[in-house]
């Protein structure tokens, strides 16, 4: 773990071991933007993912598996977040001083895709 010490000024994001940390989101397309002190890993969702969310109503009966694929559908989700939370801790662990969070979708074309921010100076969101 590296911690900064008093008046020491800031590195810059170690790029390479941020990308090691989500190595396998990036492998499987995931997208990177690069600003500075700002990284952004935009990784999309499970295709069940609005399904389980539940933004409309979805009737799931017995009747040919489908609340057994319902259930099917949260596990995935569940074990696909799990993966991001382990890389969002390995990295946090790393790097103490690294301001990471997560936003599923927004209001434009990105709503299917969890974005993973990673900022080097946290003083802007205490």
């Amino acid at each position: 773990m590296k911690i900064r010490k008093f008046n020491e000024a800031y590195e810059p994001l170690d790029i390479e071991y941020i990308k090691q940390c989500f190595i396998d989101f990036i492998d499987s397309g995931a997208g990177t933007k690069i600003d500075g002190n700002f990284i952004e890993i935009s990784i999309e969702l499970p295709m069940k993912f609005s399904l389980a969310m539940g933004s409309k109503y979805e009737y799931i009966s017995d009747e040919n598996n489908k609340l057994e694929k319902f259930i099917d559908g949260h596990e995935k989700n569940n074990e696909f977040f799990k993966e991001i939370r382990n890389c969002m801790a390995k990295l946090v662990d790393e790097y103490p001083d690294y301001r990471v969070s997560a936003q599923i979708g927004s209001a434009d074309s990105w709503s299917n895709y969890i974005h993973i921010m990673i900022l080097l100076d946290n003083k802007y969101f205490k």
